[in-house]
């Protein structure tokens, strides 16, 4: 993984008891999700990429939490970024966003408007 990018490591130790993975079910639709998107080739996405400012979140943990996200019916911008946030300190734990939070490998991605995300005819492939 390009050092461009916030670090995504779902093994990560936390200070809940165990690890992000292991608060699923192995056989969870998020584990399948991750696993699938972690085998896409995301190069293309990555290399227009320009840099500047604060480093992006690894654009297969975006697809992944927006495939996961939209496979729950949840749709909103806002309410992926709630979901994600299931363990900010400042806010009630909601353990149905749980799967969310593995998703997300414990970060809460900003997504304040989807304009700003890349569309689909932004990237060339080859």
């Amino acid at each position: 993984m390009s050092n461009r990018f916030i670090e995504s490591d779902r093994s990560q130790p936390i200070t809940l008891p165990g690890n992000l993975e292991g608060w699923l079910e192995g056989n969870d639709l998020a584990h399948f999700i991750v696993e699938v998107v972690e085998a896409l080739d995301t190069r293309a996405i990555e290399a227009v990429y320009q840099g500047g400012g604060s480093a992006p979140y690894p654009p297969k943990m975006l697809l992944a939490l927006l495939f996961y996200c939209y496979a729950q019916g949840i749709f909103s911008s806002r309410k992926i970024e709630r979901a994600t946030d299931a363990l900010n300190p400042a806010g009630p734990c909601q353990y149905q966003h749980l799967p969310q939070t593995v998703v997300a490998a414990g970060g809460a991605p900003l997504c304040a408007a989807p304009a700003d995300c890349p569309r689909p005819g932004d990237f060339e492939t080859g």
